[in-house]
């Protein structure tokens, strides 16, 4: 996953929960920066992340630390803007698919 660092630290962007939690402006900010440094972003998401249907708390959840109403809170953040900013990064930046990145050598 795609990294940014900003004040000595390592910040994850362009995907899942952080997509959702970060501003789509610091999101944004930072695949410019990273693409001003010549690297390319990947980008993931999951498929639940832009249904509008919100998430209930599993019996059993597989990242265990995330039960209950922190799970609730974390996978329903913004999942209502999620469509909508998905489709402006997308008209804001180039992407392509991850082969070509294993093909030209990075």
């Amino acid at each position: 996953m795609t990294a940014v660092t900003w004040r000595g630290r390592p910040w994850p962007i362009g995907g899942g929960g952080y997509f959702r939690l970060f501003p789509y402006v610091v999101t944004r900010a930072a695949i410019a920066k990273v693409n001003r440094e010549g690297r390319a972003v990947i980008s993931y998401f999951h498929p639940y992340e832009f249904s509008a249907a919100p998430l209930v708390p599993r019996l059993s959840s597989p990242a265990r630390y995330i039960t209950g109403a922190r799970y609730v809170l974390f996978h329903n953040v913004n999942r209502g803007a999620n469509r909508r900013r998905f489709a402006r990064m997308l008209a804001e930046f180039r992407f392509g698919p991850i082969s070509d990145l294993i093909n030209d050598g990075h």
